[in-house]
């Protein structure tokens, strides 16, 4: 796993709750977007207006309620805020496959533009 997302993942997590996504090839064009400041600068979102459609909201909410989303707590204790979080990277593969697709490809065209950060092999 890269070096960058292992702040995110405590040590005690196990592999098999995390979705690994092996890099391939060539990244895509990254779609539109703007980027929102922050500070400090590596809190910057980039926003892709019109990404999701009413029907993707429904889709990924219905995803959400599927009884095998868990809760987790793995998020780092030195945050200045809290919030509640649920991974639904399996689920969302599982039975929306194509909205995944779409997420993982446009993120990585937008990490390609902005950062360059994910290469051929990697896996995050």
């Amino acid at each position: 796993m890269l070096k960058f997302w292992e702040h995110w993942f405590q040590e005690e997590d196990d592999d098999d709750d995390i979705d690994i996504l092996e890099i391939k090839g060539d990244p895509p064009t990254a779609p539109e977007f703007q980027l929102l400041p922050a500070t400090p600068h590596e809190l910057q979102v980039a926003l892709v207006r019109g990404f999701f459609s009413l029907q993707d909201i429904t889709r990924v909410h219905d995803v959400a309620l599927d009884p095998s989303v868990k809760p987790i707590d793995d998020r780092d204790d030195n945050l200045v805020y809290k919030h509640h979080v649920w991974r639904i990277e399996f689920q969302l593969k599982s039975r929306c496959r194509d909205l995944y697709d779409r997420l993982m490809e446009t993120a990585r065209g937008i990490d390609a533009e902005l950062w360059d950060g994910l290469d051929d092999g990697d896996e995050v």
